[in-house]
């Protein structure tokens, strides 16, 4: 995503609003602003912070989903911390 928008940002956010189903207003957007959030975004690994968690967390998931698409290894990684948790209370 982030090698795409470097392209061509317009194009880039009007896909993800129809993945999302909403309608692409482009008032004033910053695409520097929105880059920088995206690379961010890219950078912080929450998976630590994700794992140091110490309450019930419950996750849905749809195998169809246009936006969040995890790779099958990471979901298989995350199952043996899901049944952890959940074994324990």
């Amino acid at each position: 995503m982030i090698k795409n928008f470097k392209k061509n940002p317009e194009k880039v956010l009007q896909d993800f609003y129809v993945k999302c189903n909403v309608q692409f207003k482009k008032p004033s957007i910053n695409f520097e602003n929105l880059l920088n959030a995206l690379k961010c975004l890219d950078n912080d690994k929450l998976e630590r912070e994700f794992f140091k968690m110490k309450f019930k967390i419950i996750s849905y998931y749809i195998s169809d989903d246009p936006i969040f698409t995890p790779s099958k290894e990471k979901i298989v990684k995350l199952i043996p911390k899901f049944i952890d948790t959940f074994s324990k209370q």
